[in-house]
């Protein structure tokens, strides 16, 4: 999971309000399948699976892993208005782990979030 910043004013020119609210939050699945049909299989029993459902922007991108034959990595962007305006980039990370039931690895939310707050 990673949490960014899109482009465009300067971090250091923006309030913390408004660096909040320019947080996205994307997905990263990481596959075993033998081909990208059975990978989208297999990521729709995945979401089909959560404690309550997560809702996506868009369809999940595709890709094989370079170097790593049969692994599939899917991406998504994440609808993250649920979580209140204001709130901190770790709680829209807290979020999305509430959807799974099990603990969730958060290393690219946390450099993408240190990068964010300086």
């Amino acid at each position: 999971m990673s949490a960014g910043v899109p482009p465009g004013e300067p971090l250091a020119a923006m309030t913390p309000a408004g660096r909040v609210a320019r947080w996205a939050l994307s997905v990263q699945f990481a596959i075993k399948a033998a081909s990208e049909d059975e990978a989208r299989v297999v990521l729709r029993e995945v979401l089909a699976g959560l404690v309550r459902e997560l809702s996506l922007c868009g369809e999940p991108v595709f890709a094989r892993r370079r170097f790593q034959r049969g692994i599939w990595v899917a991406a998504a962007d994440v609808d993250v208005r649920p979580v209140a305006p204001g709130e901190s980039p770790w709680s829209h990370c807290a979020y999305v782990a509430s959807h799974f039931g099990v603990d969730v690895g958060w290393t690219s939310c946390r450099s993408a979030v240190r990068r964010g707050e300086r």
